[in-house]
C-alpha cells in the first residue's frame, strides 16, 4: 500500500510539475512570439515613416515634377537614376514609380526598372492614396516583387499630377528586422491575399 501510494504520489508529483514545465514553456513561446510581432510592427512603421518623408522630399522637386508633367521618360530618368542609387545604397529602397492618374493608373515609368511600363496598378495602397489624398502604405505583391511600399498623390497647385510610390523588398526589410533584434524572421504569405 506504501508503495502504491508513493507511486500514485510520483505520478500525481510528475503530472503537476509537467503542466507547469507545459504552462511556463507555452507562455515564453507566446511571450517570445509576441515580442516578434511587436519588433515586425515596429521596423514596419518606421520604415513606412522613412519611405514617406522620403516622398515628401522627393515630390517638392522642380525638376523631377517638371519632367513629369512633360511626360518626358529619359529627363525623369535622367534626374530620377541618381537619386535612386542614393536611396537605394543608403535607406535599402529598392523601388521607385511615377503614375499616371487617370480612371486606370498606369505606370509612366519604373526608375528602377525602366522597360517595364504602361501596365496598370491596383494595388491597395495607390487605391488608398487615391482616395485619400493622402498616404497609402503597406505590404504588397507587385509586377516585379513582395515589399512595403509607400504611394502619394502628387499634387502642385492644386492639380493632381499623378502619383510618386516608392518601396523596398521584404528580403530588406526582414534583414533589418534581424539586424535590430538578432532574430532570424520569415513570412508566409497567400498570394490570392
Amino acid at each position: 500500500a506504501v508503495l502504491a501510494v508513493c507511486v500514485l504520489t510520483a505520478v500525481v508529483a510528475a503530472r503537476i510539475a509537467g503542466g507547469i514545465f507545459e504552462r511556463n514553456l507555452e507562455e515564453a513561446a507566446l511571450s517570445t512570439l509576441q515580442r516578434a510581432a511587436d519588433a515586425f510592427a515596429a521596423q514596419e512603421r518606421s520604415d513606412v515613416e522613412k519611405l514617406a518623408s522620403t516622398l515628401d522630399a522627393l515630390l517638392a522637386n522642380d525638376e523631377l515634377r517638371r519632367a513629369f508633367v512633360a511626360r518626358d521618360r529619359e529627363r525623369l530618368l535622367a534626374v530620377a537614376a541618381p537619386l535612386f542609387a542614393t536611396m537605394s545604397a543608403r535607406d535599402r529602397i529598392t523601388h521607385w514609380y511615377f503614375i499616371e492618374p487617370g480612371p486606370a493608373p498606369t505606370v509612366f515609368l519604373r526608375v528602377h526598372r525602366p522597360e517595364l511600363r504602361g501596365d496598370v496598378v491596383e494595388r491597395a495602397t495607390l487605391r488608398i492614396a487615391a482616395e485619400t489624398r493622402d498616404l497609402g502604405a503597406g505590404k504588397e505583391l507587385g509586377r516585379t516583387a513582395f515589399a512595403l511600399r509607400a504611394v502619394r498623390p502628387w499634387v502642385h497647385e492644386g492639380k493632381l499630377l499623378g502619383y510618386m510610390e516608392l518601396a523596398e523588398e521584404i528580403d530588406h526589410f526582414l534583414g533589418a528586422i534581424k539586424a535590430r533584434t538578432g532574430d532570424e524572421y520569415g513570412l508566409l504569405v497567400m498570394k490570392k491575399f
